[in-house]
């Protein structure tokens, strides 16, 4: 089976005031039979769309040395960078973000911006499956994103969201909720008693009933 690969934009122009961080980050993956790989990041500030993608195919360009077949299926993108249809709006609507990008060529797929379900998928990202080996790995190379899942903080109101937005981490949410959550089991795992839903789980999974996030 051929990888596939894919990208995620986290879009922003001005960094935090006083800060250092980035304001916005393209991450790159590559897709195996449940598995992730982070292959780059491209971590900028006070950047537009078109400075953006020169660096991006930069990437690109640079990542596809020496691979066969190399294709990005797409690059999913925050929702807010393209204009919703709104009939009841009397003015003119203008150009979004998103749209920019496509007249560049960077054609953006709208994210799913739900904080709680994203968080939570990076955490089932985050384990190891029944052999011990992690589900995401991710390049040395990200020196941002490996920081940021260091350092990233919850929100005392709502430990399960971020108390503040970082760019690497929503990238990598964005990036995971477009995906199938990752398959695991466990080697010693026992027959569920009869009639109770994991029994029935169990049985269809072993008589090789395809279930999502089966990546085959």
């Amino acid at each position: 089976m051929k990888p596939s690969y894919f990208r995620s934009l986290a879009f922003g122009y001005h960094e935090p005031i006083g800060s250092a961080e980035p304001a916005g980050c393209v991450l790159w993956f590559k897709v195996l039979p449940n598995r992730l790989r982070v292959l780059s990041e491209y971590c900028f500030s006070q950047l537009v769309e078109a400075d953006i993608w020169d660096q991006v195919q930069k990437t690109d360009r640079e990542l596809r040395k020496g691979k066969n077949g190399f294709t990005l299926a797409y690059t999913v993108a925050s929702p807010l960078l393209f204009i919703k249809p709104d009939t009841t709006y009397p003015g003119v609507i203008g150009q979004s973000i998103a749209e920019t990008c496509g007249q560049l060529g960077w054609w953006l797929l709208p994210a799913d911006l739900d904080e709680v379900n994203g968080w939570q998928r990076v955490q089932n990202w985050l384990r190891h499956d029944a052999d011990g080996e992690p589900l995401l790995t991710i390049d040395p190379s990200c020196r941002w994103l490996i920081k940021h899942l260091k350092s990233g903080l919850s929100k005392e109101t709502a430990p399960d969201t971020l108390a503040a937005g970082i760019p690497t981490l929503t990238a990598l949410r964005f990036a995971v909720m477009s995906r199938p959550s990752p398959v695991t089991t466990r080697r010693d795992q026992a027959v569920p008693p009869v009639g109770t839903p994991a029994y029935y789980m169990h049985r269809e999974r072993h008589a090789g009933v395809r279930r999502f996030g089966d990546v085959r």
